[in-house]
């Protein structure tokens, strides 16, 4: 995850709380999917403020993440 642009600026608490939601995501997924949302293609990771979300930006689509554990795709 260290190599994801972002996610070491993000506080270890944060780091912590989008690893939890992320890895939820990644087990709602069937094997294709999984490869597509692998760490791999996570290019960056960041916090929104003003939602109180973190965005995750795949090479195909992003995603908005919120700490309760639910997760929005919202664009290529």
């Amino acid at each position: 995850m260290e190599q994801v642009k972002g996610y070491n600026k993000l506080p270890p608490k944060a780091q912590e709380v989008f690893q939890k939601v992320y890895k939820k995501h990644l087990a709602s997924m069937g094997a294709e999917e999984k490869k597509k949302h692998s760490v791999d293609n996570l290019k960056e990771v960041k916090i929104n403020a003003r939602e109180k979300c973190f965005e995750a930006h795949f090479a195909h689509d992003w995603y908005k993440y919120y700490p309760k554990g639910t997760c929005i795709v919202t664009g290529k």
